[in-house]
């Protein structure tokens, strides 16, 4: 059974949640994020809470199949995998390099399919931006069904419908177009009050290195720095590495994920 110590967190329960969360707002950004704007009641998401004593020391989160953790000192982790053992909607899990790591060791219901250790990064200052002849707009949920379409086969950057319209709803997509359809684009997969995540970056193969992606970049980033909001993200990609450098976007440690699959 689950320890005494592990319980499914309510409502009651998210400024708790937010002021631990926030003790490492980097890499807990999907989970303030999807605290913040979705709610601990929202059916795609559940959190979970390891105490010690009436202290909530650790946090386990699922959106949709996609799940997260966090290990303020003393969380039971093996709590937290028998949790995730006894789901049949497991598919990924990510975050913190190392606490990912002793998390997928305890769990004996699934395997590791696909492992990705990516750069995580941040931009504590966007560099004066090189000027592009592209035009770059903001996407609107009117363009839901052209951007569906470019993401239903972007590689691993490919995401559903319900995704791509959480992300115009909750975050902010920019796409450059040519010839009556989008090329290029990046987004926002979750924004905090303070950070934004950035991913989604992606261009048509046949339209590489044209600098799409790197004019679809600087307005999304510049966008969000006149938000107040500092932008993060993570890649392996040296290509990208270029573009990101190029913006002033600094190394600060490793994001690990997993791709998972029963055993």
């Amino acid at each position: 059974m689950t320890s005494a110590h592990v319980r499914q967190l309510n409502p009651d329960d998210t400024d708790e949640l937010l002021n631990l969360l926030y003790q490492d707002p980097y890499y807990n950004i999907f989970m303030i994020g999807n605290l913040e704007n979705m709610g601990l009641d929202h059916p795609d998401l559940d959190y979970w809470g390891s105490f010690r004593g009436r202290q909530l020391v650790g946090v386990l989160m699922r959106y949709r199949v996609f799940w997260n953790v966090y290990d303020a000192g003393g969380a039971d982790l093996r709590a937290f995998a028998w949790l995730m053992d006894r789901r049949g909607d497991v598919q990924a899990l990510h975050g913190h390099d190392k606490l990912i790591a002793r998390l997928a060791r305890l769990l004996r219901d699934y395997e590791t399919r696909e492992e990705r250790r990516l750069y995580f990064c941040h931009l504590p200052e966007l560099k004066p931006a090189l000027t592009s002849s592209y035009s770059v707009r903001q996407a609107t949920l009117a363009d839901l069904p052209a951007l569906a379409a470019f993401y239903s086969d972007a590689e691993e950057m490919s995401r559903d419908e319900q995704s791509v319209r959480r992300c115009l709803e909750q975050g902010r997509v920019f796409v450059v177009t040519a010839q009556g359809r989008i090329v290029s684009a990046a987004l926002t997969n979750t924004e905090t009050q303070e950070l934004a995540m950035i991913g989604g970056v992606y261009t048509l193969l046949d339209l590489r290195y044209q600098g799409y992606a790197s004019a679809c970049m600087v307005a999304l980033c510049q966008d969000l720095v006149a938000d107040g909001k500092e932008a993060c993200l993570f890649y392996d990609d040296p290509v990208a590495e270029g573009i990101y450098r190029r913006l002033g976007f600094k190394k600060m440690g490793y994001w690990r994920l997993l791709l998972l699959r029963p055993t």
